[in-house]
């Protein structure tokens, strides 16, 4: 129901028997400059006189955007939850700023030239919901559990007792260095660790995000996304009284901000990842959000004790190009390890020794065989699969995929579902003949001595494999597959610059191809 009053005009709530009245007071613009007092009244809200059991609901809409809804589960008063939303604002006066003080039972809102002050009635209770085009927030709550809904940049939040939660609009920007400033109420000089704040982040991972001097930022694109300024006096009292403050993000995944202690910038999950690398059984299940670089390593327990490639890596880095840094390299110890990686970002991931099982679902990555009978299964993106030793079985996936095979004891098998596919059998000598012959719906290369076995899987339906086999004496060293892990990782830098939000898309230009070639 339209209302042709304000929100500040209405001057009292009550209820007689099965109605409600709501009396407003309107200055018309009369001579003498006096209150004028008109009466509403809303018929069979009650199914009698005496309970609150509702009848008829009314939603009530004033003339400046204030949407007014009755609770039903109040049962001692009336008690109308209020809103605003601009679309219903009909005045001349749009709200620019909108400061709700739910200790004092007061809102100010400012327009371009003037603010209004509005004293809530007992019978007002903010619903936490707003909506509008750049509309400036500040919330100051009380000592009950609140919640607000709707919180765009350059609003601001004073943090009270009490558990209460803050949903963030979103984190994409269309300008630089937007942010939300929080900071302590006003009226206490601390908080416990009964209470708790949590934030809603609705479009963004928690893995995406660090927190350095006050400043919870994306950690690629600060400038291109909204911050969270924690002011440095809340800072002080969450470290002295414990106080909680939680993150939940887009895949509802619950953070804390990190220690001082920790000596880290990441957030901290509260459910345990369970990662770890070490001489046993280790299982990795990465979920897509994460994005590992060197530091998301090192912060979740994902850095190799000791790294050979990574320290070959650091001597071929060039000066200011941090590029490998942002790169994913994980490198697994002596057991029979399982790693499954549905990040979208390219990552390099090295069996080492054991029997090991490692598996990609997005993006373009080289994986690594290592030591032992491993196997390696890529997806849709442009893959390197590379098989030194140990019995392998090798799958690319979908996309234009490079295999590298040497040429040893023992038997590997290739099976490729992409186009383009190239299979490179490295390490053959001048003497060395392959002699090839189909088996069943696949194709054999082997050795003449029959100790190196080599077995291309076709795909289903065709006769022949859309492979090419290359057949060179050269083996590819470390120094060459660290140059080629050198060139992912600036490509991989240029992806991260077109994340939004959380979703990263893999580039299609990227191929191993040229790379492979040129070291082989």
């Amino acid at each position: 129901m339209q209302l042709n009053y304000h929100f500040d005009e209405i001057a009292a709530i009550s209820r007689q028997g099965k109605d409600i009245i709501f009396d407003m007071k309107v200055n018309d613009g009369n001579e003498n400059n006096e209150l004028i007092y008109h009466s509403i009244k809303l018929k069979n809200v009650y199914d009698d006189s005496v309970n609150n059991t509702l009848s008829h609901c009314y939603t009530l809409i004033t003339q400046d955007g204030f949407l007014l809804t009755l609770d039903e589960n109040t049962k001692d008063k009336i008690l109308y939850k209020f809103s605003y939303l601009e679309k219903y604002n009909k005045s001349k006066l749009i709200i620019k700023d909108f400061y709700i003080n739910e200790i004092e039972n007061l809102i100010v809102t400012a327009f371009n030239s003037q603010s209004r002050n509005i004293k809530l009635l007992p019978e007002f209770e903010y619903s936490g919901f707003l909506s509008g085009t750049n509309l400036r927030l500040g919330i100051h709550g009380n000592n009950q559990n609140n919640n607000y809904f709707g919180i765009d940049s350059n609003s601001y939040i004073k943090l009270s007792q009490g558990n209460d939660s803050y949903q963030i609009k979103t984190f994409l920007t269309k300008n630089k260095n937007e942010r939300v400033n929080i900071s302590l109420s006003d009226y206490i000089d601390k908080l416990t660790d009964d209470n708790v704040s949590h934030f809603f982040l609705t479009d963004i991972s928690g893995f995406d995000l660090t927190f350095k001097n006050g400043l919870l930022s994306h950690r690629y694109l600060p400038d291109d996304y909204l911050t969270l300024f924690f002011d440095p006096t809340l800072l002080n009292k969450i470290v002295d009284t414990n106080v909680t403050i939680r993150l939940i993000d887009k895949d509802n995944v619950v953070f804390t901000l990190p220690t001082k202690e920790s000596q880290q910038h990441l957030l901290t999950p509260m459910t345990d990842l369970n990662f770890t690398i070490s001489a046993g059984n280790d299982v990795l299940m990465i979920p897509e959000s994460l994005t590992l670089n060197k530091e998301a390593l090192s912060t979740y327990s994902l850095d190799s004790p000791y790294s050979l490639l990574r320290s070959i890596l650091m001597t071929q880095q060039k000066p200011h190009n941090q590029s490998i840094e942002h790169l994913p390299i994980l490198e697994l110890m002596a057991g029979d390890d399982i790693v499954v990686n549905h990040n979208k970002c390219s990552s390099v991931i090295d069996g080492g020794e054991g029997d090991d099982h490692i598996v990609v679902n997005h993006g373009h990555h080289i994986l690594i065989a290592g030591e032992g009978n491993d196997n390696l299964s890529a997806g849709g993106g442009n893959d390197l699969l590379i098989s030194e030793s140990g019995l392998d079985y090798l799958s690319g996936g979908s996309g234009s995929n490079i295999y590298i095979v040497n040429k040893r004891y023992g038997e590997v098998t290739v099976y490729d579902e992409g186009e383009n596919s190239q299979l490179f059998i490295s390490g053959l000598s001048e003497q060395d003949e392959l002699i090839s012959s189909q088996v069943g719906d696949d194709w054999q290369y082997r050795t003449e001595d029959g100790q190196f076995i080599l077995t291309l899987k076709t795909k289903e339906n065709q006769t022949n494999s859309s492979v090419t086999i290359i057949k060179t004496e050269n083996t590819l060293s470390m120094q060459s597959l660290a140059s080629i892990i050198q060139e992912m990782a600036q490509f991989n830098e240029q992806q991260l610059t077109t994340m939004q939000g959380s979703e990263f898309i893999p580039s299609l230009t990227w191929s191993p191809l040229p790379l492979v070639t040129k070291h082989l």
